[in-house]
């Protein structure tokens, strides 16, 4: 068999296709956090002839009204609905605290100055019949919301953390007292000696750090949405290493999948909601997963109904964009469209009444960190997750984004890998120079345009030999000598290293090579006309049964000599290859390295008798027990151009 004396192109100008999930990020770095334990509810009474008041309701959602006591019919009077929801489970020392607060003026007769607040602070632990005591909050707020006497019925205002000027961050166990117990004090109140209706949630200092990964670790997304009356979710884990889990919200429950090493699934449920729309947190090997839980009908129209047309959960990439939300509901209803994030804005459709749209805005990601925001829209809450970039600058391998350079499967885990000797790329961005750079000659360097392209497994770094480099680029091989399982990938640029991926290595994991026309993947393969006659198989110039075929892929195994040149070629006889043509078996010829390119392999095959006719006959190739991607070749009677 004389093997084909042809080079294939190393420069790969192929574009890839990604949906942006979690990217791995560096382990959350503290000394302790903080532990929900408890909540105590106190009510001070301060009764006065001047002003009255009454209540109604519990924690996370309470109406409360001020009167004055004044002998005209129509006394002056102010009433609102409180909403919030009760504190994380776990407070991470300087992380931003989130914490949604809203409220609705529900009655007001003008005449007197009359104000309504809620507020909260961080005290050292006591009794919370001593703590009431305390009538000046601390700088660190929560959030803190009022409602005034010069507000119609039906104003609705919200706050959080993050729309204060001065981000308010959880404090280190100073706060605590001498048993390591600390006060989220929460403080609903009317105008001057009136009743004060407080709720202390305490924490508990716990040394070490929660929800931690011992390697690398990343999620499938960063959050999802949850309906009010309950909801059961799950997400995956990809992981090299040990990881742990903890609940932040004291409404998810984890049900399985409290720790776990490598790859596995975290399962929780979220409690039903009677209060506000409301977000939780789960930390998974180091990252934050969202629940964005629908509640109470905040702005809207009683009596109405709403729908949420569009998809409740919304997957975004690390660039600058926007969205879209559609609502349905009655001519006659009115609704309001709030965000719980300050880098997810609304940029129109922030009220309505009837039929509407919300178009949201997010700006570039460039964190590092997946990140998952909501907006609500009369208690109904969509989701926007976004992917986390790295910091400008960084080299940043996107999520999914390291490939077989043939069929573009993913190499990581849970499900891809990539073979040792293997042809493959890497999509990101800041990878490399603006302008691409490409390996001249054989032998192929480990460091070019002064990228480095690194595999560790266990403790033994591999470099990779490298084909061509740019910013959103890299192609290269896996050295045949990485060992078979895990390992993680880091790009070295500009002084700089990216975050690592996770690789799956395998001995034989075959790509073939195609090229996509109208939708149809159509394989990169030569029809063997005569000793010196290969042309490419196309609509016309197709193949004929009896007629020799030969594939262009990568990834069917290791090879004894050096990965960064031409091998010389030969039959990886060892690897049992299956090769069907239209459902049809074929003959396998020869399976083994290009012998002029470095990391490419042919694999040859008769087109057998028997196979339906067409210009896109489905090609299908097992190797080493593994799948190739099924790619089309033309197959016609006697050669003669395809219909």
């Amino acid at each position: 068999m004389t093997i084909l004396p042809s080079r294939f192109p190393i420069a790969g100008t192929a574009t890839l296709a990604l949906i942006l999930s979690l990217a791995p990020v560096a382990s959350a770095q503290t000394t302790g956090y903080w532990q929900y334990v408890k909540t105590e509810a106190y009510t001070n009474m301060r009764t006065h002839d001047a002003y009255l008041d009454k209540s109604i309701g519990n924690e996370g959602g309470f109406t409360l009204v001020t009167a004055a006591n004044d002998p005209s019919p129509t006394p002056p009077i102010l009433g609102g609905t409180f909403w919030w929801s009760q504190p994380p489970s776990v407070l991470i020392p300087g992380s931003v605290i989130d914490w949604p607060l809203a409220a609705k003026v529900t009655q007001n007769v003008g005449g007197r100055f009359f104000y309504l607040r809620f507020g909260a602070g961080f005290y050292g632990y006591a009794p919370i019949a001593e703590l009431y005591t305390a009538a000046v909050f601390q700088t660190t707020y929560p959030g803190s919301i009022e409602l005034k006497y010069d507000m119609p019925v039906n104003t609705l205002v919200g706050t959080n953390n993050t729309q204060l000027a001065n981000p308010a961050r959880v404090p280190g166990s100073g706060v605590g007292n001498a048993s390591g117990l600390t006060s989220w004090l929460t403080h609903l109140w009317g105008s001057a000696n009136t009743n004060e209706y407080y709720w202390s949630y305490v924490y508990q200092w716990k040394p070490g750090t929660p929800g931690v990964c011992g390697g690398t670790c990343s999620l499938t997304l960063a959050g999802q949405t949850a309906a009010v009356s309950g909801a059961a979710g799950s997400v995956a884990v990809t992981a090299n290493s040990t990881w742990d889990v903890i609940a932040m919200a004291p409404w998810i429950t984890i049900t399985s999948g409290s720790n776990g090493t490598g790859n596995g699934t975290v399962t929780f449920t979220a409690a039903p909601n009677a209060g506000a729309a409301r977000s939780g947190n789960i930390l998974i090997g180091g990252q934050t997963y969202t629940v964005h839980q629908n509640g109470v009908a905040a702005g809207g129209t009683a009596g109405c109904s709403y729908l949420i047309q569009s998809a409740t959960t919304q997957n975004v990439s690390t660039a600058a964009g926007t969205g879209m939300i559609q609502i349905i509901t009655a001519q006659t209803c009115a609704w309001t469209a709030a965000s719980n994030a300050g880098w997810l804005s609304i940029k129109s459709g922030g009220s309505g009444t009837g039929n509407g749209a919300v178009s949201y805005a997010v700006p570039v990601n460039d964190t590092g960190v997946a990140r998952s925001a909501s907006v609500a829209i009369a208690g109904q809450m969509v989701a926007v997750n976004q992917a986390g970039g790295a910091v400008v600058g960084t080299p940043y391998i996107a999520a999914g984004g390291v490939v077989n350079t043939a069929s573009y499967a993913t190499g990581g885990p849970p499900n891809g890998s990539l073979a040792q000797g293997s042809y493959f790329s890497i999509y990101g961005s800041d990878v490399g120079p603006e302008a691409g750079v490409k390996a001249e000659a054989y032998p192929l360097p480990k460091t070019l345009g002064g990228v480095i392209v690194r595999l560790t497994s266990g403790s033994t770094a591999y470099d990779a030999p490298l084909v061509f480099v740019s910013k959103g680029q890299i192609n290269a091989i896996i050295p045949s000598n990485v060992p078979v399982g895990n390992a993680r990938l880091t790009i070295v640029y500009g002084g700089k290293t990216s975050i690592e991926a996770p690789v799956m290595v395998a001995k034989t994991s075959v790509g073939v090579f195609f090229q996509r026309v109208n939708g149809k993947d159509l394989a990169i393969a030569q029809n063997v006309a005569s000793a010196t006659d290969y042309p490419l198989n196309q609509p016309g110039t197709p193949a004929k049964p009896g007629q020799i075929v030969i594939l262009w892929g990568t990834g069917m195994g290791p090879i004894a000599g050096k990965d960064d040149g031409a091998s010389g070629g030969g039959d990886m006889a060892t690897v049992p290859v299956a090769i069907t043509v239209g459902g049809v078996a074929a003959t396998r010829l020869y399976a083994g390295r290009q012998p002029e390119t470095a990391a490419v392999d042919n694999i040859y095959f008769t087109v057998p008798s028997g196979v339906t006719f067409g210009c896109q006959v489905p090609v299908v190739v097992t190797a080493g027990g593994v799948l190739a991607n099924t790619t089309l070749i033309a197959v016609t009677a006697d050669g003669s151009p395809c219909q």
